[in-house]
């Protein structure tokens, strides 16, 4: 992934919630090494889907995902 950064450093933690993996993907590869430039270390973190319930659509109803950010 490039360069190593001590994001202990950093400024600013930014958490992000994706929905999938193309989503995680975007933020790992693309958002992440953008934001280091200017002191802004993010972590992205893949909720609970009905997808992954074998349902179709996206995220769950609010109780479950409030469940899954807290």
């Amino acid at each position: 992934m490039g360069q190593k950064h001590n994001w202990r450093k950093a400024l600013i933690r930014l958490n992000i919630t994706s929905e999938g993996f193309s989503e995680e993907r975007f933020v790992t590869d693309i958002l992440r090494p953008h934001l280091l430039n200017f002191n802004v270390y993010v972590e992205t973190r893949k909720v609970l889907t009905n997808r992954k319930l074998k349902k179709r659509g996206g995220i769950v109803g609010y109780a479950k995902f409030k469940n899954e950010l807290v």
